[in-house]
């Protein structure tokens, strides 16, 4: 679930896009043709709500369902949750033949990129397609497949008609990339321990219990439910937290996310940490954004209030700068980014080796 992943998605390749430094024409082709599925029906809506692999909705609390379906809900909180499966399951829609073309073409294009990356490329690419309610239009993941929105669907297939198809692949194609990644994030976690430790610098803990504050204003992401990843800050550790913002009133998705780092301190029991407390009792937090070690550690995304969003936008920008972008960059400008790529480009190697 990643709140910068539309279709106007920003990063440093934004100015790629905006000068027309992209090659006339990707020439590369795929050995055979990668695997799509668009589910439809009843094999959707029971994909949808398939909480064995990475339980779910069995997690979700009330203020978050009512954002990520669009309206209130009411009840006991095993009601509430009951109703919010049944919510996704209505919201289920059937992909447009246009927009599985685009989609086919998009992955296609990809396909030739992901040759250092076996694992990651052996991956079928499954989609569902919902209403825009549901979580508020972002696309997302459930067990192996991808989630998009009516709008993110209808985007991808107009992207494609408005611009040059190296423009398209680079704003469309990182989005795609990016859900995948969380497809095998899922499906084989232990894949990316070293990249996230030795690489990124997250330091992983055992369970930390949520507070009052904290857990009233609970915001579970569905591509990083695993809340066990700290990060070192001078001689203690933060902990990268999604909440959303305390208001009354339904909040809305994602302009009520709020990125944190919560102060945590170490416990008797191995592994454990637990939130430290201001004087009048609550969490102590501050802005993420504003914490400068972590932002300078990782300057080609924001989206790094997980480490699964972490990675997941750093692999998409790495496959789209060394496929595409390089290729007609200013020297100066591809030379910035290929420090930061040099140190990527092993750790997603060994990740997504076969």
């Amino acid at each position: 679930m990643n709140q910068n992943q539309t279709l106007s998605h920003v990063s440093l390749f934004a100015c790629i896009v905006a000068v027309g430094l992209l090659p006339s024409s990707v020439t590369a082709q795929a050995d055979s043709a990668p695997s799509v599925t668009f589910l439809d029906g009843n094999a959707a809506r029971a994909a949808i709500v398939n909480d064995a692999r990475d339980p779910y909705f069995d997690h979700l609390q009330p203020i978050e369902m009512a954002a990520k379906t669009g309206a209130p809900v009411t009840g006991t909180l095993k009601a509430q949750r009951l109703e919010t499966r049944k919510r996704y399951q209505a919201a289920v829609r059937p992909f447009r033949p246009e927009e599985q073309e685009a989609i086919r073409a998009y992955v296609e294009a990809l396909e030739p990129l992901l040759r250092d990356y076996p694992r990651f490329a052996r991956q079928p690419w499954r989609f569902v397609k919902v209403a825009d309610h549901i979580e508020g239009g972002l696309p997302h993941t459930r067990d192996n497949f991808i989630v998009l929105s009516e709008s993110v669907s209808k985007g991808l297939f107009d992207l494609r008609r408005q611009q040059i198809p190296e423009a398209a692949l680079m704003r469309g194609g990182m989005l795609l990339l990016h859900e995948q990644v969380h497809v095998l994030q899922r499906l084989e976690p232990g894949r990316f321990d070293n990249l996230y430790t030795q690489t990124l610098g997250y330091r992983r803990s055992g369970n930390i219990p949520l507070p009052k504050d904290l857990a009233t204003n609970q915001l579970l992401n569905p591509d990083g439910l695993s809340c066990c990843w700290l990060f070192p800050r001078g001689q203690g550790m933060i902990w990268p937290l999604l909440v959303f913002a305390e208001r009354d009133g339904l909040r809305k998705m994602p302009g009520d996310f709020r990125k944190l780092a919560v102060t945590v301190m170490p416990t008797k029991k191995a592994l454990g940490y637990h939130v430290a407390r201001t004087a009048e009792g609550r969490s102590q937090s501050e802005e993420l954004l504003k914490v400068r070690e972590y932002v300078e550690a990782f300057p080609l995304t924001q989206n790094f209030y997980h480490p699964n969003e972490t990675s997941a936008d750093l692999f998409s920008q790495l496959v789209l700068f060394d496929g595409i972008a390089r290729l007609r960059m200013p020297p100066a400008q591809r030379d910035a980014l290929e420090r930061e790529m040099q140190r990527l480009r092993p750790a997603f190697q060994a990740a997504f080796a076969r």
